[in-house]
């Protein structure tokens, strides 16, 4: 179901009463033809989410890493903690800003293009060096099928790594909050 209001208003795609993920149509961009468009914004993220997030290095040489410390921010921003050994985070913080990333969660498949930039080097609850990135969105496409239901990225905590929930919340307020 989409549901739409004005222009400068919100499109919000549900599914069984559930909203997955609303759009925010407040800000223009303009296209590679000088044509003034509306961007999008993610204003809500289906809980648990995973991304894949694509990234190139300066040569070129693209990298993927999944993510799963993700949310959206009511700016209509979205944040990440990206682990600061990683090649995204070197491909980033080198200059090479442009990324892609694909939103997976139930029944919702959707792909970001953006800005990346990190907003602070060190994650104060990461229980690993990680940098909280955000991604000023450019582009927002659904890849959803009608008929089709997505089962999003699964995982669960063994009995000795339980402890691990809290830290999860922890991580994502901290998302939240900056």
């Amino acid at each position: 179901m989409i549901a739409v209001t004005a222009v400068t208003g919100t499109v919000t795609s549900s599914l069984k009463a559930k909203t997955i993920v609303s759009l925010d149509f407040g800000r223009r961009l303009q296209d590679k033809n000088g044509s003034t468009q509306v961007a999008p914004s993610i204003q809500t993220l289906p809980e648990p989410t995973s991304i894949v997030l694509a990234t190139v290095d300066r040569g070129g040489i693209p990298s993927t890493a999944i993510v799963s410390w993700v949310v959206a921010r009511p700016s209509g921003i979205v944040a990440l903690a990206l682990d600061r050994r990683s090649s995204s985070y070197r491909n980033i913080t080198s200059g090479s800003d442009k990324v892609a990333c694909e939103v997976l969660g139930d029944d919702t498949i959707f792909s970001v293009r953006g800005i990346a930039r990190v907003e602070k080097d060190l994650m104060t609850n990461a229980p690993f060096p990680c940098a909280l990135v955000t991604i000023e969105i450019s582009e927002l496409r659904d890849h959803s099928v009608k008929g089709v239901h997505f089962h999003g990225h699964r995982y669960l905590f063994d009995g000795d790594k339980r402890h691990r929930r809290g830290i999860q919340a922890a991580v994502l307020a901290e998302l939240s909050a900056s």
